[in-house]
């Protein structure tokens, strides 16, 4: 970016319009800026940044503070630069934010920042601040910190930098190069390492917490040794009681076992016995069985032999359901010509048909001919009569082209004639109206210089009026900031009481919900097992606890809420603590907002008032503001009163300078006059001469064998030329519109000419289209000849066939055949279901006799006391042993909670004690804190490669500044050993071959070093960027401090800087650099009758 062009108005120091041409300086090299102390030197650098940014070159300075103090009110204030930027030309204009004079009525308001940038390339626009400074940044690929550490170094930062510890440094080293985002990598860490340790101390407390509730039951060696434990609360030994509940659960587990056993053999003699005694009640049964079922078999083998003679006499049947069959397959196929010759007969109607339609439309086709061919006939004839009006259309159109060119000539002649002989006689009313002009505005001269005269005198000086408006207008603005300070400060308030209310009352909705949720889910829970244990039964296991016996099933609830509405409750609790959580969210964003304005409405109120309450505030500001309405009113009554005199004054003066002017202009306008006259009048006689030419040569054109043309030139020998010519025009209008109206009764012959020769071709191409219809439809009617001649000979073959029979007898012989047909084959299948049923069902009585004769031969021998005896030892036996089963089961079950739980702790504790180590050791090394290491942080690390590679590039030039004695080294130990170190800074003296702190150089050495560095950090922020070059670079201060030779070194570094035609600008008072730097700007403070301020001129030197 090189700066090309720069206008400040209102601005700074500058209190009218300035401009500063850079393009003076050329393309490359250094120029001085110097003049008064105050007078504004910096402000140009800060004007190029506010233009570019918006903001100034340096932090001491702020954009409310560019309104310049010494500006008259309607001075506006804005900054216009015009720069270059790889070749192309841009310009942006950019003002802050200040008060003004109301456009209509009294009073000032408040002129919003604004800025605008123009593209070389003609496009749109960038208008808003933000947005103009958003399209410089991508445009340069720079922003405001990057282009003011690369471009500028502004005054007062030369040696913040060089004299910085390994905090300061790094603070800002941050702010350069971004690295806070391994600081925030530190504190992350730190914040995981603080968090592990609490999940590993939490863990390591609560494994003794679930070993109180293990069951290990009584009288066993491992059973008293774990009471033990119980009675110490497992101090210390907790791993032992781990050891100890593991083997209680192998004890329990083979307990278990032994159980299951004893109850799978006490329900196996259970069913045993119950067999035996069903048995013996079946007997009697199965005996009144057996006698029905011999009964039934006896009767099922009449019903067999029956149902066999049924389907030996249905075999008869299927031979005639052969014969119906050929017989009605053979009148179907007779019946299908029938259908044939139906068809034939209904496309003979349809041909004959087709053949007529054919016929008829031949026939209107040739009628149809024969009038076209009439018609082309008469069309012929017709066009016969148009021959030969082509010429003459040709020979009118000639003429009319001559006229035409006559009549321009000659009417373009007479009016050139007619103004000038206008402007003759306007310029001789003008020559007299500017004589008695002139006279007037000498006399009106002569009078408003004695009225200035009177004026002069009574001039007003404005300068303490304006000093006393601008001070108010600041305050002003102050107190607008703080007054827009408390409105955000009461909007914060008041929507934090509201969202803090809204968050009360969803906190409490949704604390009434999870009460609901979690009472419907017990009743859910409680009814899921009151269904299941409704399932259970005895000998089956548990889908739960695996147990065959279930001594005390739940029972089944009433009103057992379903899943569907269980989950519908747990989607109302989630969304209304969704709800809860944003509101809290909420209400705290609102709290921290009310915090900062509070923090910054006290910071704006102890500046304004030395009062930090907001309600004080509000009342102090309420009271000012009345207090500077009243002085405002009483400053606009002076400084109208001021400034109607001094307008009275610049009015009369600005007059009396008009009037001078005036005066001159109308002895000048006079003198013109007299000229434009005399040309005028030479004007004149040539365009006569011209116009009796052109009238001459129409006459011997032949033009005078017209009698009505004779007439007009008899008539016209009395009068000028231009009558003359007027005549002859009127006559040549009237010939032109005779000719024009035979060329309009031509064209309208041409048209009809026309009209019938489209008509020709029409009529030829529809004589051609007739023709081919007729010729299609005469090959139709061929074919369909032919066709129908085929019909009617098929026809008479299928009659000859179907002869002696009618449609109608074949059709009901069909039907008559076919219900016969289905008859005898309904009557043959059911005789065999019949036979089938009967020898199924005697197979079946013959089965059903044996089983029940196996079976009373099985319960032969049993005796009933004996079977009903066991039966009830064995029941007894199995309640009792179900009993302790249930029992130890539970606690076995408990046992095995408490482990599996007791288990998963441990593993994540150990697991936690493994990550909090080893995150403990990589935040102690990220953090710079480990045990016998320097405290280099992990930030310090990367920024102490920054900083190297800067000292590489700040080295190159402060050997050269300082002949080679000085070069700059970081220390990486620090003299306090509690202190962050990695970042010092170190000078190494290569006279005496010493090295010790930067500190201790003297001034001009501290110069040089600190600008050696500055332009490293320069160079080294440049190349982080992508290798963005600019063309111009400012220097602000700082060489008063050198002697001779060190000037010449350091301005030899400078101009190394101008390589590649770069702008180097450089502020100084050193009375060495105004000699030594052709090229300047000098800053000067005026004050004279016009105000007070400052201005600045560009002077290009020779080289």
């Amino acid at each position: 970016m090189r700066p090309e062009y720069l206008i400040l108005s209102g601005f700074g120091p500058y209190a009218g319009r300035t401009e500063l041409d850079f393009q003076k300086f050329g393309k490359g090299g250094l120029y001085l800026i110097t003049g008064d102390t105050g007078a504004g030197k910096t402000t140009i650098f800060d004007a190029i940044t506010f233009a570019l940014y918006g903001e100034a070159s340096g932090q001491v300075r702020e954009s409310g503070m560019f309104r310049s103090k010494y500006a008259a009110p309607e001075t506006p204030t804005f900054v216009e630069l015009t720069f270059s930027y790889q070749g192309k030309t841009y310009r942006v204009r950019r003002n802050p934010e200040y008060l003004r004079p109301k456009g209509r009525g009294s009073g000032m308001t408040v002129q919003k920042a604004d800025a605008e940038l123009t593209f070389p390339d003609g496009r749109q626009p960038v208008t808003k601040a933000r947005e103009v400074t958003k399209a410089i940044t991508e445009l340069t690929g720079l922003d405001y910190r990057q282009f003011t550490q690369i471009a500028m170094i502004a005054q007062g930062d030369f040696q913040k930098l060089l004299l910085a510890g390994t905090a300061e440094r790094g603070e800002i080293f941050r702010q350069l190069f971004h690295t806070g985002l391994y600081r925030e990598v530190q504190d992350r860490l730190k914040e995981e390492v603080k968090k592990r340790w609490k999940q590993y101390d939490e863990l390591r407390r609560s494994i003794s917490q679930y070993l109180d509730g293990v069951d290990a039951g009584q009288d066993e060696e491992l059973s008293l040794e774990f009471q033990e434990l119980k009675k110490e609360h497992f101090d210390g030994k907790a791993v032992r009681g781990m050891e100890i509940l593991s083997q209680l659960l192998g004890r329990d587990a083979k307990r278990l076992q032994e159980m299951d056993s004893s109850l799978r053999k006490l329900e196996e003699t259970i069913r045993r016995e119950t067999g035996r005694a069903e048995k013996l009640q079946q007997r009697k049964k199965l005996e009144q069985d057996l006698e029905v079922k011999m009964a039934d078999r006896k009767q099922a083998e009449e019903g067999l032999k029956l149902a066999q003679r049924e389907a030996d006499a249905s075999l008869k049947a299927a031979e005639d359901c052969g014969l119906l069959e050929t017989q009605i397959r053979q009148a179907k196929e007779r019946l299908q010509k029938w259908s044939t010759m139906e068809q034939l007969e209904r496309q003979l109607e349809d041909l004959g048909q087709a053949l007529t339609q054919v016929e008829k439309k031949a026939q209107a086709e040739g009628q149809k001919l024969g009038k076209l061919e009439e018609e082309a006939d008469s069309i012929e004839k017709a066009l016969e009569q148009f021959q030969g009006l082509d010429g003459r259309r040709e020979r009118f159109l000639a003429e009319k082209a001559r006229l035409e060119q006559q009549q321009a000539e000659l009417g373009k002649g007479r009016n050139l004639w007619e103004q000038a002989k206008k402007r003759l006689s306007l310029t001789e009313e003008k020559l007299s109206l500017l004589q008695k002009e002139s006279f007037e505005v000498g006399e009106r001269l002569r009078q408003d210089r004695e009225e200035f005269e009177k004026a002069k005198a009574a001039e007003l000086s404005l300068e303490q009026i304006q000093r006393e408006q601008q001070v108010l207008e600041n305050r002003k603005i102050q107190l607008f900031h703080l007054t827009e300070r408390i409105s955000k400060w009461k909007t914060a308030a008041e929507n934090l009481k509201q969202f803090q209310a809204r968050y009360g009352t969803a906190a409490e909705i949704s604390r009434s919900l999870r009460k609901q949720y979690t009472e419907l889910e017990q009743l859910f829970l409680d009814g899921q097992a009151g269904i299941l244990a409704a399932q259970l039964r005895s000998g089956e296991a548990c889908p739960v606890c695996g147990s065959l016996h279930h001594p005390m099933p739940a029972r089944v609830q009433k009103n057992i809420p379903g899943k569907e509405e269980l989950e519908k409750k747990e989607k109302e609790v989630n969304q209304a603590e969704g709800k809860t959580e944003r509101l809290s969210g909420e209400a705290g964003q609102w709290r921290k907002r009310l915090e900062e304005e509070e923090e910054q409405l006290a910071q704006a109120g102890m500046s304004l008032y030395g009062v930090s309450e907001p309600e004080q505030l509000e009342a102090l500001a309420e009271k000012e503001q009345q207090a500077l309405i009243s002085l405002e009113k009483e400053i606009s009554c002076r400084r109208r009163q001021a400034e109607a005199e001094k307008e009275q004054k610049e009015k009369l003066e600005a007059c009396l300078k008009a009037g001078e002017e005036k005066f001159q202009q109308k002895e000048n306008a006079f003198r013109e006059m007299e000229k434009q006259r005399a040309a005028d009048e030479r004007g004149c006689q040539e365009l006569q001469k011209r116009l009796e030419e052109i009238c001459r040569l129409r006459e011997e054109d032949g033009m005078e064998k017209n009698s009505e043309e004779q007439t007009v030139r008899a008539d016209a020998e009395d009068y000028d030329t231009a009558e003359h010519a007027a005549g002859l025009l009127s006559v040549l209008e009237e010939k032109r519109c005779q000719v024009m109206a035979e060329l309009e009764k031509n064209s309208i012959w041409e048209k009809r000419r026309k009209t019938l020769e489209q008509r020709r071709e029409e009529t030829e191409k529809n004589r051609k289209e007739a023709e081919t219809v007729i010729h299609s439809c005469e090959k139709q009617m061929t074919e369909q000849r032919t066709k129908l001649q085929g019909y009617q000979e098929r026809i008479l073959d299928l009659q000859g066939e179907t002869a002696g029979e009618t449609k109608e007898a074949l059709e009901t012989g069909i039907r008559l055949w076919a219900e016969k047909k289905a008859q005898l084959e309904s009557a043959r299948e059911m005789s065999g279901q019949r036979y089938q049923r009967q020898k199924e069902l005697l197979a079946g009585l013959i089965q059903a006799e044996k089983t029940l004769k196996s079976q009373l031969a099985e319960s032969e021998g049993l005796e009933e006391a004996g079977i009903l005896e066991a039966l009830a030892l064995a029941e007894e036996q199995k309640q009792e042993l179900s009993r302790e089963r249930d029992a130890q089961y539970a606690a076995g079950k408990n046992n095995r909670n408490i482990y599996d739980a007791v288990i998963g702790r441990r593993q994540v504790m150990e697991q936690a004690e493994q990550e909090y180590v080893w995150l403990k050791a990589l935040s102690d090394t990220a953090n710079g804190t480990l045990s016998g290491k320097q405290k280099i942080e992990l930030e310090t690390y990367i920024q102490m490669n920054y900083f190297d590679r800067i000292l590489r590039k700040a080295n190159l030039r402060l050997m050269t500044m300082s002949s080679g004695q000085y070069e700059l080294k970081r220390r990486e130990d620090s003299d306090n050993k509690k202190e962050k170190a990695g970042l010092e800074l170190n000078v190494i003296d290569h006279y005496n071959g010493s090295e010790r702190s930067v500190k201790t150089l003297s001034g001009g050495e501290t110069f040089q070093a600190s600008l050696s560095l500055a332009l490293g950090l320069s160079d080294e922020i440049q190349s982080r960027t992508g290798g963005i070059r600019l063309d111009a670079m400012f220097v602000d201060e700082g060489f008063g401090s050198l002697d001779e030779d060190a000037l010449n070194q350091a301005l030899k570094a400078l101009e190394g800087l101008t390589e590649g035609e770069r702008l180097v600008g450089i502020i100084s008072h050193v009375s060495e650099l105004k000699e030594r730097i052709d090229h300047k700007i000098v800053v000067t403070r005026c004050r004279n009758r016009e105000g007070t301020g400052s201005r600045a001129e560009v002077i290009a030197g020779g080289r």
